[in-house]
């Protein structure tokens, strides 16, 4: 080989290990973040459960702006 063969299997060596050292912390990232995630989705559907279950929340009423005020009032109207 000559020189300039060496040279670039050399350069193109070490690019390839930063692309796969690159693409292997994007993957682990993707990973975390995606466990990230489902663990909040869990956990907002688990109090939305248990507020429904608990009936703590009505889902009938609803919170309406009376006015531009300063400041704001708010009223709960109860639907039939």
């Amino acid at each position: 080989m000559d020189r300039f063969e060496e040279e670039n299997i050399r350069r193109l060596e070490r690019n390839q290990r930063a692309n796969f050292s690159s693409a292997a912390a994007s993957q682990w990232l993707n990973i975390r973040l995606q466990a990230l995630g489902v663990v909040m989705v869990t956990g907002i559907a688990l109090i939305a459960v248990i507020e429904h279950s608990s009936r703590a929340v009505d889902p009938g009423k609803r919170v309406i702006r009376q006015g531009n005020t300063t400041p704001r009032r708010y009223i709960i109207h109860e639907e039939l």
